[in-house]
């Protein structure tokens, strides 16, 4: 599997701040200090935003407080990027980003309970 496979498209900030509707990069930096967005650094220094977090024109509903869990944790933005998209045996072998786009109320709390799981682990290795 592909990274591409795997994440999908990746926008800019100039691409993030059009999709958001006109929000500036300021803006962007700050969603990204809260935890709110996601964005990723490749090898080359290329500062990148994974699309699948965005629905309709904004942050897709319940991934900043999984986004608050993994960053807060202290984790990598590439492994939360890798935690959000893995399939597991939860969720009905869904990855998180799937559950959340599902809109199924019935799996929603699951990927919260596994980010506190997943996010205590990484800390205490740490």
């Amino acid at each position: 599997m592909t990274s591409s496979d795997r994440y999908g498209l990746f926008y800019t900030a100039a691409r993030v701040c059009e999709v958001l509707g006109g929000k500036s990069e300021h803006a962007l930096d700050e969603l990204v200090a809260s935890h709110q967005l996601l964005r990723v650094t490749t090898s080359g220094g290329l500062n990148l935003y994974p699309a699948f977090q965005f629905v309709d024109a904004s942050v897709m509903v319940g991934l900043p407080p999984l986004l608050e869990i993994l960053l807060g944790s202290g984790a990598d933005p590439w492994a939360a990027a890798h935690w959000l998209t893995a399939r597991t045996d939860h969720n009905e072998g869904q990855a998180a980003v799937e559950v959340l786009a599902s809109g199924r109320d019935d799996l929603k709390a699951d990927p919260i309970k596994l980010a506190h799981h997943d996010a205590a682990g990484w800390a205490d290795s740490s």
